[in-house]
């Protein structure tokens, strides 16, 4: 009985603490992604990409097909070619859900219309991020959708 008392007594000093310790670094953790894609959505566009995702922030998959210099957009036809590579990456390989999307908040500054010499896109993007413990949120999926509009009138 004793035996069985000293153990109790030493997962109550030592272990409970630790995971009352771990379960409030991981809460801490979740509330700075959130904030991070909170912050994203009210501040950034896709001119301004750099400015708050870091290529090392992208996981993999996504990286086998984006260049950190793609994500560096200063025309339409950046915007047109990161599309395509998403698109492309959307339909090679089966993506991998964030935690956190841009699509969970109303306003959301990412997408364009890009005027072609012959069509008119509407093209939209979503980023879907994850908590990384010690670390900047994991950019674990973008997905984009390429409406085409009109033809152009250009």
């Amino acid at each position: 009985m004793k035996q069985l008392l000293k153990k109790i007594c030493i997962f109550l000093v030592f272990i409970l603490p630790l995971m009352i310790v771990l379960l409030f670094v991981l809460g801490a953790t979740d509330r700075k992604c959130y904030h991070f894609v909170e912050d994203f959505v009210e501040k950034a566009n896709l001119y301004s990409l750099t400015d708050y995702i870091d290529y090392s922030m992208l996981n993999k998959e996504i990286k086998e097909y984006v260049l950190e210099e793609d994500l560096n957009i200063t025309s339409d036809e950046d915007i047109l070619a990161l599309s395509n590579k998403i698109k492309k990456m959307n339909e090679d390989s089966p993506s991998k859900s964030g935690k956190y999307s841009t699509a969970d908040f109303r306003h959301s500054a990412f997408w364009a219309e890009i005027k072609t010499k012959t069509v008119v896109y509407h093209i939209y993007f979503e980023f879907e991020f994850s908590p990384q413990l010690f670390h900047n949120p994991e950019l674990r999926n973008i997905t984009v959708k390429i409406v085409e509009i009109s033809p152009s009138n250009q």
